[in-house]
């Protein structure tokens, strides 16, 4: 294959390293040969059947071979590549309950695709959880090859699980901002307001969000309506809205938007839609359940992600 490598063809991305399926013909993805030249030059091809299958893991989960040939060195890499890991990645620590095994995995994929009821569960433990069915070990089971090493070098442990809850929050904070919030509104670090913004020129408009409290206890909910006002503005600009709201009448209050925390269930019900992501072909993980609405918002934002994301009707729907 020759050419430029397009966003199409990504594969996946390892400590930094952009790794593309390869083409058999002017169309057709190859099933077994990839590279890492984002200009597709041929010397940076390889079949990942002539790679080593790490411990614990299965031939088929091509995402983990590479892997595990990437941090082996088994890989030829450009001049221009080299492996890494982004200063802000947020690390999860799993280790067996004694200690005696331990390793460190990149929490991206669990953070960014894990349902949110899995999320505040775990935000209301301080970002740890122990057991033998951790969920952030079965999350990232299919997103990091040392994990399935860890378990099956430890058939039937406990294990222990913990993400940095700084790490954890500000990467939500830019990956999934309104669950981001709504964890803080759980833990009584903000409130959720909403407030109309009165344009001088133009019209009225109702605006929600979510607004910080202070360690004295205090919110600031105007400022938050305005910040927020200012940020749809951009979007509304060419129909005339004030970009800088500092001309503008604001009323605020608080509201029970954030609230809906309390009532979100940790497994899916009969009557709700659920969303479900197909990992390596053949793994398929469920990310999200709720009323059609929110699984369908739940489903797009996971295939903007890059994730084959199902929508999948309820479980009465075939009853």
């Amino acid at each position: 294959m020759s050419g430029d490598n397009d966003e199409a063809l990504l594969f996946c991305e390892w400590r930094t390293v952009e790794v593309f399926h390869v083409l058999k013909t002017s169309d057709v993805i190859s099933d077994y040969w990839y590279t890492v030249s984002a200009i597709g030059d041929e010397e940076y091809e390889f079949d990942v059947r002539d790679l080593p299958t790490p411990e614990g893991v299965k031939d088929h989960a091509h995402r983990l071979v590479i892997q595990s040939a990437l941090d082996a060195g088994l890989i030829e890499l450009p001049e221009e590549v080299s492996l890494g890991d982004a200063d802000d990645t947020p690390w999860a620590m799993c280790a067996t309950a004694d200690g005696a095994d331990t390793i460190c995995v990149d929490a991206r994929p669990f953070l960014r695709l894990a349902p949110e009821a899995m999320l505040f569960a775990l935000a209301g433990n301080d970002w740890r959880e122990q057991g033998e069915t951790c969920q952030i070990l079965h999350w990232l089971d299919a997103y990091d090859y040392k994990v399935p090493g860890l378990l099956s070098r430890n058939p039937g442990a406990e294990f222990v699980c913990y993400i940095g809850k700084d790490d954890a929050m500000n990467f939500l904070a830019h990956e999934r901002s309104d669950l981001y919030w709504r964890i803080r509104v759980r833990a009584g670090t903000a409130v959720a307001v909403e407030g109309t913004v009165t344009e001088t020129l133009v019209a009225t408009k109702t605006v929600s969000t979510f607004a910080p409290i202070t360690e004295d206890g205090q919110c600031d909910a105007e400022a938050a309506i305005r910040k927020a006002a200012y940020q749809n503005s951009l979007q509304d600009f060419a129909h005339g809205w004030d970009l800088d709201c500092e001309n503008c009448d604001v009323t605020a209050s608080e509201s029970d938007t954030g609230n809906i925390a309390d009532t979100i269930s940790l497994e899916p019900g009969p009557s709700d839609h659920r969303v479900v992501i197909v990992v390596d072909d053949r793994e398929v993980k469920l990310a999200a359940w709720g009323d059609e609405l929110t699984a369908r918002i739940a489903c797009d934002r996971l295939t903007d992600a890059g994730e084959r994301a199902i929508l999948c009707p309820p479980k009465e729907a075939y009853a």
